[in-house]
């Protein structure tokens, strides 16, 4: 593409399952800018900037350009991991973000439903709880390990989600 993307791409880069778009984030002036294009088209979808150090990052779905972002106060204490997700969408009229508030101590690991409409986020104590990815709502909660979550997936069509822990 000829879009110019920084040199240091410190965050890495995520990939939605289809390849069509690539999430990458670097520092400016003590914030964080995250970029998510389009590789097909070589167009910038989203181009936000955050005050607080993205985490950990997802796409919604290979079909449309939008992200969930956690975050952390330093990239050196995971300790400062965010309670909260940001997500991340683009719209005609630009992106739209908004946060999805939860009462986990971090969010470690997060997975989209297939649809979407639905989040599930973990945390270091091994607790997992769905949320309504548009209210923001809490659907369902529970301790799924006794140690820290690694790894959320939903298996599609979204019925089942698998869970990794360190236990």
């Amino acid at each position: 593409t000829n879009i110019e993307r920084p040199r240091a791409l410190q965050g890495g880069n995520f990939c939605a399952r289809s390849g069509k778009w690539l999430a990458y984030w670097h520092s400016e002036g003590g914030k964080y800018r995250i970029v998510v294009e389009d590789m097909e088209n070589g167009v910038k979808e989203i181009d936000v900037t955050l005050a607080t150090l993205p985490y950990y990052v997802k796409f919604r779905s290979s079909e449309a350009a939008c992200i969930a972002v956690s975050t952390c106060k330093s990239g050196r204490d995971k300790n400062a991991i965010s309670r909260s997700l940001t997500i991340i969408e683009s719209t005609n009229s630009g992106e739209k973000s908004r946060q999805l508030n939860t009462r986990l101590a971090q969010v470690r690991r997060f997975a989209w439903g297939a649809d979407g409409t639905v989040i599930a986020v973990g945390d270091d104590s091994g607790v997992i709880a769905v949320y309504d990815s548009r209210t923001g709502s809490e659907l369902s909660r529970w301790k799924a390990h006794t140690g820290r979550l690694r790894e959320l997936c939903f298996h599609q069509p979204g019925d089942l989600l698998y869970s990794q822990g360190a236990d």
